[in-house]
């Protein structure tokens, strides 16, 4: 019996982030906004900003969403600032103020993370491609 090691040349790289890891990341980001307000019985903002494409809010600083990606953002008409900041407002009671961020790829497949405005619940409804 011989033991060895053999080189194939291959290279390891990091995965390019998909659109399921960034949909959670966004998803975690809204329920860490949410759970602080609870905690520290005041508003919290979840801010996103399209042009720059960060989202931001959660315990890990901001989300950048990569250029392959793409984002949009529905919330309340007096919740958007320089027509490209967003921003989902989380309750001390635990309700938001609403929204969602969608996400997508060029291949056709989406993500959307809803936050309800009553509940403060937050769901991630994955598409695929048609």
């Amino acid at each position: 019996l011989t033991a060895g090691a053999a080189y194939s040349g291959m290279v390891w790289r990091k995965p390019r982030e998909n659109l399921i890891s960034l949909s959670q990341k966004i998803t975690q980001a809204a329920a860490a906004a949410s759970l602080r307000a609870i905690l520290k019985d005041e508003t919290t903002n979840l801010e996103v900003d399209v042009t720059s494409r960060l989202v931001t809010g959660g315990h890990d600083g901001d989300i950048a969403v990569p250029s392959p990606f793409k984002i949009s953002l529905l919330t309340g008409a007096g919740l958007i600032k320089q027509d490209r900041l967003g921003i989902i407002e989380f309750y001390s009671d635990g309700s938001s103020s609403g929204g969602e961020i969608a996400l997508g790829e060029a291949d056709g497949r989406t993500s959307s993370i809803r936050i309800y405005w009553l509940t403060g619940a937050i769901s991630v409804r994955d598409g695929t491609k048609p």
